[in-house]
């Protein structure tokens, strides 16, 4: 049968649908870049379940983008207070799905100089509710004259005296918390390294401390954490990732 020649404009528009178009039969040459740039434009981070095309080997397959971030820390909460108020609280950022956690803090700032700056975590439930039967023990070193403290069974953790006003007023530093979901007494631990100005002036502080819930504790599953002042009202930046459970 010999070939017949469709003119331009002979086919309706819209005649030709997925049926009348053979497997495997488009390629590059017939795609443009308006099929990307025409389209509505994503103009936020993916989530985890956006998916793109890819070739695996020469077959196409769809991924979400769950599995295209190495990251293995995972940013679950954020603040950022500018102005004094009573505490810095994440109620509920402590969850089923990491097992360990690290924590940012920068530019905190006490109403009261030479205030301590103290954590406590919080349990129970959305509203943050203080256990009633905290149980710390922990050991608070400064790599300066001024002495350690190491202290048991206290009921919050003081990790930092910090300055009101003057050059270099803010505190900064990490926190590490090991499993505080756990009901085991001694399992949930941490660490914070912190450092800021004395309250005299006399320089740099910095603070290496360790901390666990010892073996008389609560059997309680911490679900968040807050940092206040000792004296006065507290501001500052914190920053929450949940660490990704190995496989």
């Amino acid at each position: 049968m010999s070939k017949t020649t469709i003119p331009t404009g002979g086919i309706t528009a819209d005649a030709i649908d997925a049926t009348l178009i053979a497997d495997n039969a488009i390629s590059e040459e017939h795609l443009d870049a308006t099929a990307i740039t025409a389209s509505t434009e994503l103009a936020a981070t993916p989530a985890d379940t956006d998916e793109i095309l890819i070739s695996d080997a020469g077959t196409l397959k769809r991924i979400d983008f769950s599995h295209l971030d190495a990251s293995k820390f995972k940013q679950v909460a954020t603040l950022n207070v500018t102005s004094d108020q009573g505490a810095l609280t994440f109620a509920s950022c402590f969850t089923s799905t990491y097992k360990n956690y690290f924590v940012v803090f920068s530019d905190l700032k006490v109403a009261t100089n030479g205030a301590d700056v103290n954590m406590l975590f919080h349990y129970g439930d959305s509203n943050g509710n203080d256990s009633t039967n905290h149980n710390y023990s922990f050991l608070r070193r400064y790599p300066s004259t001024t002495a350690g403290a190491n202290e048991g069974n206290a009921n919050d953790i003081k990790f930092l005296q910090a300055q009101k006003s003057g050059a270099g007023r803010f505190a900064h530093g990490t926190m590490y918390v090991f499993n505080p979901l756990s009901t085991t007494d001694g399992i949930t631990a941490g660490t914070i390294l912190s450092n800021g100005n004395t309250n005299d002036g006399t320089g740099a502080q910095m603070t290496v401390l360790s901390f666990n819930m010892p073996e008389s504790g609560s059997n309680s599953a911490y679900t968040g954490f807050q940092f206040s002042a000792s004296s006065g009202d507290i501001q500052g930046q914190i920053t929450v990732y949940g660490i990704v459970n190995p496989s």
